[in-house]
């Protein structure tokens, strides 16, 4: 990637901040709750196992961020 001679690499042009994490993993966690439930209402193994991770993920996302 090319940076301008007289411009810091390190700064983005857009504002990030930790509220977008936390609204993924938000979003991550309601998602992954439903799907869990729909998962094990549907007896489908893979996706209780593989959204019981993301609901996982999520809470420990939002625990170590703040």
């Amino acid at each position: 990637m090319r940076y301008r001679i007289d411009g810091d690499p390190t700064l983005t042009a857009y504002g990030t901040t930790d509220d977008f994490i936390v609204l993924s993993a938000v979003i991550g966690l309601i998602t992954g709750a439903f799907l869990t439930w729909l998962g094990w209402r549907g007896r489908q193994i893979w996706l209780t196992v593989w959204c019981g991770g993301l609901v996982i993920a999520s809470i420990a996302c939002l625990i170590w961020l703040p």
